[in-house]
């Protein structure tokens, strides 16, 4: 027999426990539902370290036809990494389809990439900050030989709403890319959708730029692949009405040449099960064919919700005020208002019956009742009412609510939630000042200096703007700006603002997750602070719980000794030393161990007895204590020494140090074949700590004794 023949191309593709080809004409998809930012159910499961339901959700997805699973646990309340390892240690051996591992954190990129059953694919890079930054990625590609979705977004511009940027910038991207040895098809280029149905004119037409976004860059780069967040298109309309949208344009872009769409394949829409009516509703909305398409679909849609009316005339003239502005109708409305002057002041309408109307918007909102265009309609009948009432205003009550300044945060282009903010606002009486996107914390405290405003408004849609942000609050601290601080973003929440912005910023801070929410506590804030620069001091230490890592020690605080210690003794003396969430969470795999202990479950019982009684492995573990720059303060507390170095913690926390403590030559350390954690040191900081000790140890040489330099200089085995 001749010898085979080697095939001149190789079929592309993607595997997880099973091979899944590239470049066919099915349409692959991507389960968008194991993620921590668009899924509350899987976010919630996480935070409850219950990983055994997430994987669940990932399984369903498989189970409904997803082909590749997209996988993102970008929570600014945890541990990104460490989520990201447990998660994917239960899930790779039960599910078949490759995944798709959604962070921007490099470290976590590479700790998904290391679990994948086989070729795997990182979303998303993008040359937002510059080619430094999206060449530094592709190492990881290399390395273990991933897919990379490629986002349509430069350092320029930000994202690209054209066609022709979205060309400009995959032709860029593509060819870095390719010099770099990566190959067509494992590039997939992510062209970007944004709402068309949320009232802002700047993205009207984004649905029609984005299909023949894609069909450029298909035609240009027919070897690559073209993904989508399909369901942005829709954001903002009621749920019925966003599945057909979505269902069209899915329709539109794949004509254009899309091959993968991430979606939630529980929920994807018929083309075919559309009426006629249905799809040219949808086309009017998607390809911006009439003025206004989103009333009209938003009726069909509407179903049995509650639709209101515009007022009516035989109601009280306050009362109908307050229905013109829920309903956000025009109709009547000056001759209303000319009305009500005739028995109430001005500024009495206005915070009467205009402002109830604003409020009663707000918790229709909140209920699903309103969407985000009836919300701006609403608005700027509510800025109509206030124009036609100004010229009757004294000069005392024409002066503005407050300003704001708002910006999105350095490192971060989303402004959609922004520039409803600023629409929002400025409807109902606000001046705002609004410096964009990718603001640096130096540009927004010029623009306190300049201006004087009365609040500060921070947005990011990334979870990484939530690093930005308490950078941002600890430079305003430091500057001594303490004015009322709202903050808003997909990816935040309560907890993060309690736990990272409030411990390092004096003023008053406040959580926005919607438009209507930061408009309802700006009259809160304005009493609890009236909002004011005060006077320069002298520069001060902030106690940061932020991942900012101080550029040099600023004081150096001296452990007891660097000698090397042992602590000896049975299990039970030694546990109360153990951080025991750590121990049996996180290394016995036994998450909410101590909540099961407390009810007295027998399996928690048992291992809690199990690992006490264990006389005949005495545990024998070595360490040295170094002091570092403090990263987390509050955290320092949970390391628990016995003596002197219990003492020293205490002084550490005081003086913004950090204590970090290596293990050394441990022995006898294994229980049950699990590791047994004797000292629990803080995650973040023993990743770093060789790049820490490295940074310090020239600046703690200097203060140490001669005859401390020696032991000092002595291997440490982390």
């Amino acid at each position: 027999h001749p010898p085979r023949t080697i095939p001149t191309k190789i079929t592309p593709n993607l595997s997880g426990l099973d091979i899944l080809p590239l470049g066919g004409d099915n349409l692959i998809l991507i389960g968008e539902r194991s993620n921590v930012i668009g899924s509350r159910k899987f976010k919630r499961l996480i935070a409850e370290e219950n990983f055994d339901e997430a994987v669940d959700i990932a399984r369903e997805q498989a189970r409904k036809g997803a082909h590749i699973i997209d996988v993102c646990l970008a929570n600014p309340d945890r541990d990104e990494a460490a989520d990201m390892e447990h998660f994917l240690q239960k899930t790779t051996g039960l599910i078949k389809p490759p995944l798709m591992i959604d962070s921007t954190n490099p470290e976590v990129v590479e700790a998904g990439l290391q679990h994948c059953q086989g070729k795997g694919i990182i979303n998303s890079i993008n040359l937002e900050q510059g080619e430094t930054r999206f060449q530094s990625t592709i190492p990881l590609i290399k390395k273990y030989g991933a897919a990379v979705v490629v986002g349509t977004i430069d350092e320029l511009d930000g994202m690209a709403t054209t066609r022709q940027a979205k060309l400009a910038i995959a032709k860029r991207s593509f060819d870095l890319l390719s010099a770099a040895g990566i190959e067509p098809s494992d590039i997939i280029f992510d062209p970007l959708v944004f709402p068309v149905a949320t009232g802002d004119v700047k993205y009207t037409d984004s649905g029609v730029e984005t299909i023949e976004g894609i069909r450029l860059i298909h035609q240009t780069f027919p070897e690559c692949q073209i993904t989508l967040g399909l369901s942005n298109i829709s954001f903002g309309l009621p749920q019925a009405a966003r599945k057909a949208v979505n269902t069209v344009f899915l329709h539109h872009c794949k004509e254009a040449g899309l091959n993968m769409v991430i979606i939630n394949t529980e929920s994807m829409g018929n083309i075919d099960e559309l009426s006629a009516e249905e799809r040219t509703l949808c086309d009017d909305l998607i390809l911006a064919r009439t003025a206004e398409p989103i009333p009209p679909l938003v009726s069909y849609y509407r179903g049995a919700k509650p639709v209101v009316s515009a007022p009516s005339e035989t109601l009280p003239i306050s009362e109908q005020l307050t229905q013109h502005i829920v309903s956000g109708s025009r109709a009547g409305l000056q001759a209303t208002l000319e009305e009500a002057r005739q028995t109430s002041l001005p500024l009495a309408i206005i915070n009467g019956p205009l402002m109830e109307g604003m409020k009663e918007v707000g918790k229709r909102f909140n209920h699903n009742e309103l969407i985000v265009a009836e919300v701006l309609q609403s608005a700027e009948v509510m800025k109509a009412s206030v124009d036609h009432l100004t010229p009757f205003l004294d000069a005392a009550d024409t002066k503005s609510q407050g300003t704001m300044i708002l910006a999105t945060v350095k490192g971060d282009v989303h402004d959609i939630g922004k520039n409803l903010v600023d629409i929002i606002l400025t409807n109902n009486g606000y001046r705002v000042i609004d410096l964009g996107i990718k603001v640096a914390a130096e540009t927004i405290i010029q623009a306190v200096k300049e201006h004087q405003p009365d609040f500060i408004g921070l947005s990011g849609l990334l979870v990484r703007s939530g690093v930005e942000m308490a950078e941002v609050a600890k430079q305003l601290e430091d500057a001594d700006i303490t004015i009322p601080l709202f903050i808003g973003g997909a990816a935040l929440s309560e907890k993060f603002i309690e736990r990272t912005i409030r411990p390092i910023y004096s003023g008053p801070v406040y959580y926005a997750k919607d438009p209507m929410a930061c408009l309802a506590k700006l009259p809160e804030s304005k009493n609890k602070q009236p909002g004011q620069i005060k006077p320069p001091t002298q520069p001060r230490v902030s106690q940061s719980q932020t991942s900012f890592v101080p550029p040099s020690i600023v004081k150096t605080c001296l452990p007891p000794d660097l000698h090397r210690h042992e602590i000896t003794g049975s299990v039970a003396e030694i546990f109360k030393f153990t951080n025991p969430t750590m121990l049996f969470g996180k290394h016995l795999g036994y998450p909410g161990f101590k909540k099961d202990l407390v009810a007295g479950k027998s399996k928690a019982t048992e291992l809690h007895g199990r690992v006490l009684s264990a006389p005949d492995r005495i545990p024998v573990i070595s360490y040295r204590i170094l002091a570092f720059p403090i990263l987390f303060p509050e955290r320092a507390r949970v390391l628990h020494l016995p003596g002197g170095a219990q003492q020293f913690v205490q002084q550490v926390a005081v003086d913004l140090l950090v204590l970090l403590v290596l293990p050394l030559e441990p022995r006898n350390y294994l229980l049950d074949s699990k590791l047994l954690h004797l000292v629990d040191v803080m995650q973040n900081v023993l990743r770093a700590s060789d790049t820490l000790f490295r940074s310090g140890a020239d600046e703690f040489a200097a203060v140490l004794p001669e005859t401390a330099k020696a032991d000092a200089a002595q291997p440490a085995q982390n």
